[in-house]
């Protein structure tokens, strides 16, 4: 278990007037949590449709049998986002990394950014499912454009060799069990990336609950930092899901959690999160006390009775009310 202060996430915002392709978003009700604030997994919608419409426009226009496989995601959450905020999504080539393109995201609320996001992405040959070479003018953009590395927490650093990079399902400790669901397709008829993360996403509230709560101080919360995959190969809609999750190590008031989606046998995905523990009310970072490292570094065995999980939206509304 590493005791040294580990990377936040990715690399500062860049510049907003590096990007030339903008995507203006509209939060939706349904897009909020029990907190009232901007669900993590549609703040990522966000950059996705920021891809989509980045590739449809013809910024990365290629020929009929050539398609865009996204290897990797990497999101980092700078600021809450609330119901009614006004949203641009900047979108643009930023280098190669590792032999894949690099896509660089920044997410704006009145001129100011709020979060990024990094993607690596792959052509691929429809016809052969094979990976093909980027045509020339979007290869000589990407270097032209090219940034300093990527500095990511949970990224692979060779994605020919992504599945033995990490290790087994037997050093997981925390599971969480699901089914693919027909909702859960996208357009092209595969379980999608945004169901991906909403597994991760589901597993890492689940660990963090059921410890129960951080402090006695209902002020202080646990808050999304940043959160990755790396995406390895399509599950099936008719098979389970089963999330695997454990501690990497600690900073002074984060915690990096490492989790993996496996199905049928398979590895379908892995990466990691960072989350921070901070003051809803003023947002500063608070200490991780040594009592709740150990409760997290020892889940399943520190989980608390069911009616004691953490529940930060039914203890603010109960606290309230009384």
């Amino acid at each position: 278990m590493s005791s040294t202060p580990l990377a936040p996430g990715l690399n500062p915002a860049p510049a907003a007037d590096l990007y030339k392709h903008w995507t203006p978003e509209t939060l939706r009700f349904s897009d909020l949590d029990r907190m009232r604030h901007v669900n993590n997994v549609s703040t990522i919608s966000l950059y996705e449709d920021g891809w989509l419409r980045f590739v449809d426009d013809g910024e990365m226009a290629v020929a009929n049998n050539i398609a865009w496989r996204v290897d990797y995601m990497g999101i980092d959450f700078r600021k809450q986002l609330h119901y009614r905020d006004d949203l641009l999504v900047g979108t643009r080539l930023a280098g190669v990394n590792n032999g894949c393109l690099r896509v660089s995201h920044i997410l704006l609320r009145d001129g100011a950014p709020v979060g990024v996001a990094e993607r690596l992405v792959t052509a691929i040959d429809r016809r052969t499912g094979r990976p093909a070479d980027v045509p020339a003018h979007i290869l000589s953009e990407a270097l032209s454009a090219a940034e300093p590395d990527m500095r990511a927490p949970f990224m692979a650093s060779n994605k020919t060799d992504w599945a033995r990079e990490f290790e087994p399902k037997d050093t997981y400790r925390v599971w969480r069990d699901d089914i693919f669901r027909f909702a859960d397709m996208d357009a092209d008829e595969r379980i999608g990336r945004l169901t991906q993360l909403k597994l991760v996403e589901s597993g890492r509230v689940g660990l963090i609950q059921d410890i129960g709560p951080p402090t006695a101080d209902l002020n202080i919360i646990w808050m999304a930092a940043h959160v990755s995959l790396n995406f390895l190969t399509w599950p099936d809609l008719r098979s389970s899901a089963r999330t695997g999750l454990r501690i990497e190590g600690f900073g002074n008031s984060s915690c990096h959690i490492r989790h993996t989606i496996f199905s049928e046998g398979r590895m379908i995905a892995t990466g990691g999160a960072v989350v921070a523990l901070a003051n809803r009310k003023t947002l500063k970072s608070v200490q991780i006390p040594a009592p709740l490292r150990a409760l997290l570094e020892n889940a399943p065995d520190s989980n608390v009775p069911p009616s004691e999980r953490y529940d930060p939206a039914k203890m603010f509304r109960d606290q309230t009310q009384g």
